[in-house]
């Protein structure tokens, strides 16, 4: 898992680098088509990066094998930023922004961001259940996930 972890924080760090604005973090979900601005948009997309960041430490288990017991006790970890990467993936699905070029960004990455969000889900459910295997199993989806992420061009 510890790979796992490396791994996420680099592509993720890569897909979503240079995101960021004054407006904090997201606690309302976003009406579809909903009209923000850039403040309102790279502060969303700090937020998703900060969530697989906060996914991807919790995962670290410092080399510790992955038995049904650490697995589980992981969840408390990795419920609030699956939570905030939930949140942030609602809105960077439903809300167009006024700045063109953002808009374009915003358009490629928001399907693949979706992706990773579910694909953090099923960590965090096979953590849950205890299952070694499915949580290999959905590490390596989620990579997968954050790998295409990374591949969305981030400017027109």
């Amino acid at each position: 898992m510890r790979s796992i972890v490396t791994l996420v924080l680099v592509v993720s760090l890569a897909a979503l680098s240079g995101c960021g604005g004054s407006t904090g973090a997201p606690t309302t979900t976003a009406a579809a088509g909903a009209s923000v601005g850039a403040d309102r948009y790279l502060a969303d997309t700090a937020a998703a990066a900060a969530a697989v960041r906060g996914f991807a430490a919790a995962l670290d288990t410092k080399g510790a094998t992955a038995t049904p017991q650490l697995l589980k006790s992981l969840v408390p970890q990795l419920d609030p930023p699956l939570a905030t990467a939930k949140l942030a993936g609602q809105r960077l699905s439903a809300e167009v922004v006024a700045d063109r070029r953002l808009e374009e960004q915003r358009s490629r990455s928001a399907a693949s961001f979706a992706k990773t969000v579910t694909a953090m889900e099923r960590v965090r459910d096979a953590a849950a259940a205890g299952d070694a295997a499915t949580a290999r199993t959905a590490s390596a989806e989620l990579t997968q996930a954050l790998t295409t992420l990374s591949g969305v061009p981030n400017t027109p």
